[in-house]
């Protein structure tokens, strides 16, 4: 399909590699943010930010020469910390529109987003609690959602129980609730098999990834937010330790709901407020309240398949039609452009 905007030019400022590390394998960024703005204009370029993730500020310059030399009609900005100066984005502002992606406003807004609410043409959030801050503090936010993209364009929902691999699965880095959590299915006789840093399996990829969401008869998507369980609370001083210091205090709607639905895969997650406006709770999604809730919901959707693929297969299509980052860009683009979505 020829692009959206044949006619525009985007500088895409996104870090290379997951956190600006090498080691952690290529950005969330690269892999999907790139690639759908890509496909809905006429031309991209990429200024890496890793430099100035480790080095406060060092990319300023460079940063500025790239838009002068590009001189693209929009400034795509994924941001981390106070990697570039609010001087240098107010310069670039003058040259171009620029619009910057604000992660997790849910608990970030306060001691992140605020400070930059007026420095950028337009900042998309996440959150729709912060809009009338941003706007009080003279900034344009563009309300949005997370998102997924296909990875393995033939995979999708499987249709035989006898095909998958993994009974239950978790992929996510470790923490000490999502331990206990999987540590208090496993005492019940539920199998859990745990992906990603700090569990035993370790990291995957992001086809990897689409792999055990497809093959997993039930995906777990567990919060990584503050908890108020008792029993998790008092089994270990650290773990309260551990919660009274995490900044995390909201739940939000991840890109995980929609990486599992993406690939195929049946979904059981905590509730989250909106959750329901984006997945339809019990036929594109099912959830639990709370741990014995989790066993519950866990062992009846093992013993029911034809549910679990009924509710996979709803979500893989939903999911494809609406919930894509190529969906979601198209969304904001019209908006810079004055094109209401």
């Amino acid at each position: 399909m020829p692009p959206d905007h044949p006619d525009r030019r985007v500088l895409l400022a996104i870090p290379a590699y997951d956190y600006g590390d090498p080691a952690r394998g290529t950005s969330f960024d690269r892999s999907f943010f790139q690639p759908a703005i890509t496909g809905l204009v006429g031309e991209c370029e990429v200024f890496d930010t890793d430099g100035a993730m480790r080095s406060k500020g060092s990319l300023d310059a460079a940063l500025l020469d790239a838009v002068e030399r590009f001189r693209p009609d929009l400034v795509f900005y994924s941001t981390f910390e106070h990697d570039f100066s609010t001087d240098l984005w107010r310069t670039v502002r003058s040259h171009a529109p620029t619009l910057a992606f604000f992660w997790d406003d849910q608990w970030r807004f306060d001691s992140f987003s605020r400070h930059y609410a007026d420095v950028f043409t337009y900042c998309a959030t996440t959150e729709a609690s912060v809009v009338p801050a941003y706007r009080a503090l003279g900034g344009h936010p563009i309300v949005t959602a997370y998102a997924a993209e296909l990875v393995d364009a033939g995979g999708g929902p499987i249709s035989d129980d006898e095909a998958f691999r993994y009974d239950v699965s978790f992929v996510g880095g470790v923490n000490p609730w999502r331990a206990w959590l999987v540590r208090f299915l496993q005492r019940d006789g539920i199998d859990v098999q745990c992906f990603g840093a700090g569990w035993p399996r370790g990291r995957v990829t992001f086809a990897e990834m689409a792999d055990v969401f497809r093959t997993s008869r039930v995906n777990l998507n567990v919060s990584n937010s503050r908890q108020m369980d008792t029993r998790y609370l008092l089994e270990d001083p650290r773990n309260f330790l551990s919660n009274r210091d995490m900044a995390k205090a909201h739940e939000q709607v991840k890109a995980r709901h929609f990486e599992i639905a993406i690939a195929g895969g049946a979904q059981l997650s905590n509730y989250v407020i909106g959750l329901e406006d984006l997945l339809a709770i019990g036929s594109e999604i099912a959830i639990y309240a709370t741990p014995d809730d989790c066993v519950t919901q866990t062992r009846r959707l093992l013993a029911d398949p034809e549910r679990r693929i009924a509710m996979a297969t709803a979500a893989w299509k939903r999911s494809s039609r609406e919930h894509t980052w190529t969906a979601r860009f198209r969304a904001m683009l019209d908006v810079v452009w004055g094109q209401p979505a």
